[in-house]
């Protein structure tokens, strides 16, 4: 059985098989792959973005059942995942785009509710809340997205 897990990553070496990593850490003493403590909820397809001194993801689809919308952060000094640090998504969302903007988080699309999305959506970590922002042109999932300035690139 997989599990999601946080491996921390140094050159010359490869993560283990059936692992799937939801962020890294460049550890340029160790020169190989740590595993971390494992992500609370097996998953795939989940949003992350670094903010501040910590590690936040969101959603994605489990190995049994429908998308999800919990959200954790990760103390990578102290190896522990949060459930309280973060408000819950909305709605259950995987395979999104997302990124740091304006010291929050954007979550662009992805699968919600059955189908691709094109709805978007702002985590702003002064107020712990979601807000709805403007919608895409059109519904995308398993896109990447990069948040510059006063856009956002999504690429599908």
């Amino acid at each position: 059985m997989c599990t999601t897990a946080l491996l921390s990553y140094a050159p010359n070496r490869s993560r283990a098989p059936c692992q799937r990593t939801l962020g890294a850490t460049h550890r340029t003493t160790t020169d190989m792959w740590s595993p971390g403590t494992h992500y609370p909820v097996n998953s795939s397809s989940l949003g992350a973005f670094v903010h501040g001194d910590f590690i936040y993801a969101a959603g994605g689809f489990p190995f049994t059942g429908d998308v999800i919308s919990k959200t954790f952060r990760y103390e990578p000094l102290t190896d522990s995942w949060d459930d309280a640090a973060i408000a819950d998504l909305p709605a259950g969302r995987a395979a999104a785009a997302s990124g740091s903007y304006h010291d929050g988080w954007v979550v662009a699309g992805g699968f919600v509710a059955g189908s691709n999305s094109d709805s978007v959506i702002f985590w702003d970590p002064n107020s712990n809340t979601w807000l709805n922002l403007p919608s895409m042109l059109m519904p995308q999932s398993g896109g990447a997205g990069s948040l510059m300035k006063a856009f956002m690139l999504l690429v599908v």
